[in-house]
């Protein structure tokens, strides 16, 4: 997996074409040029004083390393005269602030005549702070056609409603910036489908955030019906196994010791049905069943309807059955990048299906001649369905002279051949000694071919946060340690550069290996609801009240961004996609293809 994040050195500003300067005066005139940079809080980062000028003067500078605290860095170039009076000056902002944005509906479906409400939440991509500047934020929504059917323009200050239209301050007495809102009617005779709606800004000082939603026509459930499967995918002949439950839309209570009828489906043909199940105390029923074998199902295309009885009328829940017929895409991720032969190399695997959804696997890593060197399986939980995503790891030691594949044990049947990449005769082996990067990042690193200096740095949305300079020598693990900056949470990306001394002296640093790390949240906001009653009568008016506390469980002011939702809807759209705001921050806006990414809170 690869970070969002610009590679390599740049990701610290660096001033290569920083000031090409030619005042206005003659050159006879100048005694000096001064550069300076200095961040947003007027620390000093770099200063240089060049003389004898020429006709054009470049500055290169080493990648500089800019305090994860400030937002912004700004370099000035001054000219000045024999006498000290400024002839020229120039100033360059080296890192300008970049956005994200959180967008989302209220729910995922709605019907001809009802309402989509939508907001967005912009916020600086380091410091996950609102934005200080206004923004002009440009909703859309496209059809299944791709015709654009809405539009609306605003800016991003949050004002009261009436006519005074004042800005509304948050907890810090500024007006609130970053947060866009609309809604719009959906026409009474708007085909069923699914629409897009996106955000964007005027300026294009974010990227565009998209996410769908379902128009169509549905009758309102009484139930909240689950149905999780016990694998992410099945092969010809395995037994699926289902767990199912149901509870009342009204006062929540389980639908317990109901009558449950399952009807199994595959390529249009009924491999199992049961009318005599019932569900136990919890509203939970458990459904066993074995899939045909592949000469039986040609396609693989199966679906599950399970039936709860309440009593006021039959509801199903269907959902297809995750099969795997005869194939499976496999893609393999050496930690620091490139498999490097002679050392021990961790490598990443991600398994998904036909359908492009995570697929359980088993299997073994042999050489050109059959001999086992790794053995294989993705990480799997039976009760925590969000951990099955189609993912695992091995370690193995690739040699000179040899090539290595997969060889599939389960599902059965599995055709086409996976091979792993060509390992290099040369380069270097990064690991990462610790799962997660709290509070520091450990690791250790192997030249394996040469004496190599190599820089090793840890950046967290395109900052750098800190860096280590390390000597490695050939075949010799060399541990390395990173800091973390306090508060600052979320993927952290670690790069190795090769340091080359050129012929006159510069330093050029060559990436060499990276892999991405995750930090834990150091500061939360716990958010819980007080004075909400168990049942309410039709009509009868609610009022909550919010309460938030800090991670050490004190008071905090906060802004609170709140939607209420029929919880029957959300499980009818069985949306494995969605995320709340602090994953999309956090983590779903570093990683590559986060719409792959399910059950990602």
């Amino acid at each position: 997996p690869k970070s969002s994040a610009p590679p390599g050195p740049g990701s610290a500003p660096a001033a290569a074409g920083l000031a090409k300067t030619t005042p206005a005066n003659s050159l006879d005139a100048v005694d000096r040029a001064e550069v300076v940079i200095q961040d947003a809080k007027n620390n000093l980062i770099y200063q240089n004083v060049l003389r004898n000028l020429k006709q054009a003067n470049t500055v290169k500078l080493q990648p500089l390393e800019i305090s994860p605290e400030s937002s912004t860095a700004t370099a000035q170039v001054t000219v000045r005269g024999r006498d000290g009076a400024v002839l020229a000056r120039s100033e360059i902002n080296l890192n300008e602030p970049e956005y994200l944005t959180h967008l989302m509906t209220d729910r995922p479906m709605y019907r001809p005549g009802e309402i989509v409400r939508f907001r967005s939440l912009t916020l600086e991509r380091f410091s996950l702070k609102p934005a200080e500047e206004e923004l002009h934020l440009i909703y859309r929504i496209i059809g299944p056609n791709q015709q654009e059917i809405f539009k609306l323009e605003g800016t991003s200050t949050l004002v009261s409603e009436g006519s005074q239209r004042r800005p509304i301050n948050g907890p810090d007495g500024k007006p609130l910036r970053g947060i866009g809102a609309g809604e719009w009617l959906v026409p009474l005779d708007l085909a069923a489908g699914q629409y897009t709606i996106s955000v964007s800004e005027g300026q294009n000082r974010f990227p565009t955030e998209r996410r769908t939603f379902l128009v169509g026509q549905w009758q309102q459930p009484r139930l909240n019906k689950e149905l999780n499967f016990h694998r992410s995918s099945y092969g010809p002949g395995e037994t699926v196994e289902i767990e199912a439950s149901a509870k009342r839309v009204e006062g929540g209570a389980p639908l317990a010791d109901q009558k449950v009828v399952v009807t199994a489906t595959v390529d249009g043909r009924v491999v199992y049905h049961h009318s005599g199940l019932r569900t136990n105390a919890q509203g939970t029923v458990r459904v066993l069943f074995k899939l045909p074998p592949a000469g039986e199902m040609p396609s693989g295309l199966g679906t599950i309807a399970i039936q709860f009885e309440d009593g006021a009328g039959p509801e199903t829940v269907v959902r297809p059955i995750p099969i795997v017929l005869n194939r499976l895409q496999v893609e393999f991720f050496p930690e620091g990048g490139d498999l490097v032969q002679g050392v021990a190399n961790r490598v990443y695997v991600q398994v998904r299906n036909t359908l492009g959804r995570p697929a359980r696997l088993k299997g073994r890593i042999v050489d050109q001649s059959g001999a086992v060197v790794a053995h294989v399986e993705t990480l799997h939980d039976d009760h925590e369905e969000g951990i099955n995503q189609g993912q695992g790891a091995f370690t193995f030691t690739p040699l000179a002279g040899k090539s290595y594949q997969l060889a599939i044990d389960s599902p059965q049947g599995i055709q086409g051949k996976h091979p792993l990449p060509t390992a290099k005769s040369e380069g270097v082996v990064l690991h990462l000694t610790q799962p997660l990067a709290n509070p520091s990042i450990e690791g250790e690193v192997v030249s394996v071919d040469k004496r190599r200096m190599l820089m090793i740095g840890a950046y967290c949305r395109g900052r750098l946060i800190e860096q280590e300079r390390v000597v490695a020598f050939p075949g010799r693990r060399t541990p390395f340690t990173l800091r973390t900056a306090p508060g600052v949470s979320g993927v952290y990306r670690v790069t190795v550069f090769e340091i080359i001394t050129n012929a006159d002296g510069s330093l050029t640093f060559v990436p060499c290996a990276e892999r991405l790390t995750y930090r834990p949240q150091t500061q939360k906001l716990d958010v819980a609801l007080r004075g909400i009653k168990d049942v309410y009568a039709p009509g009868e008016r609610v009022v909550a009240k919010l309460l938030a506390k800090d991670e050490k469980q004190q008071p905090a002011a906060a802004v609170a961004l709140v939607r209420v939702v029929d919880l029957s809807v959300l499980k009818l759209a069985d949306d494995k996609t969605d995320r709340a705001m602090p994953t999309h921050f956090l983590l779903t806006t570093e990683i590559r293809q986060p719409e792959d990414f399910e059950t990602a809170d």
